[in-house]
């Protein structure tokens, strides 16, 4: 007779590393998220040239304090600043 294996979660037992790396995973992506938007309160502080001489505005940072508190603001600030230095590129290629 051959013995089964059952556990509290249900999970087969070949899986567990896998759950476990994947739980590892969002707590790493969560923990990442908390510390830039702690970092991205700090841009507040500058003022708005300084701001400007990293392609960013007032309106981006309110924009990314209003986003879901569990999605990083840093890669729409990234984003926003690079569409920026992008257009003002191209507007100074044209003559």
């Amino acid at each position: 007779m051959a013995a089964v294996e059952r556990s509290a979660l249900s999970i087969p037992v070949g899986h567990r590393p896998a759950l476990a790396r994947q739980v590892l995973r969002g707590l790493a992506a969560l923990w990442r998220t908390l510390r830039n938007r702690e970092e991205m309160r700090k841009l507040s502080d500058l003022s708005d040239w300084e701001l400007a001489d990293i392609g960013l505005t007032r309106d981006d940072l309110m924009a990314a304090y209003e986003m879901p508190f569990t999605t990083d603001p840093t890669r729409m600030l990234d984003r926003r600043a690079r569409e920026r230095a992008a257009l003002e590129a191209a507007a100074r290629r044209i003559p």
